[in-house]
């Protein structure tokens, strides 16, 4: 177990994981301010699909409903990936523990209230029900679950691997606790069977494709503003300096990670993914799309850092 020898993040973590997440998101802001004329883009239609603004866009309440299970699963594996290798929440006020309460509840609130205005009752539980993958597409149960069935499965085990480096880093190898992130992947694959599992994830080129853009997307910014809420948590211990090489259970994870990536990669471009896209625009099919999980965002970073601290630690 890492020593609660110190609290806090330095200045590396603090620039990985929310430094360059909100520069990358200034960056798209600003592609999309460049690509449009205007420094105020709000209200052009930006969105892929045509019919939606930069703050409509922001503000997709049914598409945030539908990445709802994908944004709960990967909320709960950052804490626990923490908690396998040994990371525990260091004594906090309950002030904390209430405000990222209240973070998560709001905006999944937000979420709910939002979509029931949008699209009604039915629309929500069609949502949830993950019955669309994106609008016009047939309903199918558990289509958009399957969209995102490598690319989350990669986040998911990115946290873990991400873990485990990082306290090599921190110049401790000790074991692995691994029943806080099995339960993450007994959940996983529960859901998987829930939502039906089919090959569409592996082959399809429109799946292959939107994992592309969504392992960027999350890998990017809502992993990272994860993981970083919860170090700011978090007992640390002051740097030792490396002691051997980092276990090998982080490198075969991070294998497996690197596997799915590449998969997802590859097949996008052997696939001709691009020709199923809804638009030809870098900057509707890249940039714009990171202010589509806004919500994202505020919700798996504040709930990842309640589950990590909703119970007081011992001072």
């Amino acid at each position: 177990m890492i020593t609660p020898s110190r609290a806090g993040m330095g200045p590396v973590e603090r620039l990985l994981l929310f430094a360059l997440p909100l520069m990358l998101l200034v960056l798209s802001y600003g592609a999309v301010a460049w690509s449009e004329g205007t420094p105020w883009p709000w209200l052009r239609y930006v969105h892929e699909s045509g019919d939606k603004t930069l703050l409509d866009t922001l503000l997709y309440y049914d598409h945030a409903a539908r990445e709802l299970w994908v944004d709960l699963v990967l909320a709960a594996a950052i804490p626990a990936a923490l908690a396998a290798h040994g990371f525990g929440p260091r004594p906090v006020s309950a002030g904390t523990r209430n405000g990222l309460l209240a973070a998560w509840s709001l905006t999944l609130a937000a979420i709910l209230l939002g979509s029931l205005h949008k699209v009604g009752a039915q629309g929500l539980v069609d949502n949830l029900t993950q019955l669309y993958t994106r609008p016009g597409a047939p309903p199918e149960w558990g289509s958009h679950w399957r969209y995102h069935l490598l690319s989350r499965l990669g986040l998911v085990l990115t946290a873990w691997w991400a873990a485990g480096l990082y306290r090599w880093w921190r110049g401790d190898t000790g074991p692995v606790r691994k029943a806080p992130f099995t339960r993450v992947l007994v959940a996983w694959g529960v859901l998987c069977l829930v939502f039906l599992p089919t090959l569409e994830p592996f082959f399809e080129p429109r799946f292959l494709g939107h994992q592309a853009r969504e392992a960027v997307t999350h890998a990017l910014v809502t992993l990272p503003l994860g993981l970083g809420v919860c170090l700011a948590l978090a007992r640390l211990e002051p740097p030792a300096g490396h002691r051997g090489w980092p276990p090998r259970a982080v490198f075969l994870v991070a294998l497996a990670a690197a596997v799915m990536v590449a998969w997802t990669a590859i097949g996008t471009v052997l696939t001709g993914a691009k020709d199923e896209s809804q638009s030809e625009s870098l900057v509707q099919l890249v940039f714009v799309h990171f202010f589509e999980h806004g919500f994202s965002y505020v919700l798996t970073p504040a709930l990842a850092g309640w589950l990590f601290v909703r119970r007081p630690a011992a001072a």
